[in-house]
């Protein structure tokens, strides 16, 4: 027989006591605008600790026009 101990609304069933959390990565302060920038564009922000160096992020602007910002 199924317990409904943690039933609240119909189609609903909460059990608490199964209950986790999954937290990702922590991202990083930096971001890449790629090819476009505001809403339009694409965004990407890597991991903590994996950014990549001053040359990297020059050669991508001066190559692909890729820009890189900092947040404050």
């Amino acid at each position: 027989m199924e317990d409904f101990s943690g039933y609240s609304e119909p189609g609903y069933l909460v059990n608490i006591e199964n209950t986790s959390i999954i937290s990702g990565p922590k991202l990083s302060k930096w971001k890449c605008e790629l090819f476009g920038m505001g809403e339009r564009g694409l965004t990407f922000r890597p991991v903590e600790g994996q950014e990549p160096n001053w040359f990297w992020r020059k050669m991508q602007y001066l190559i692909l026009g890729n820009v890189w910002i900092k947040d404050k």
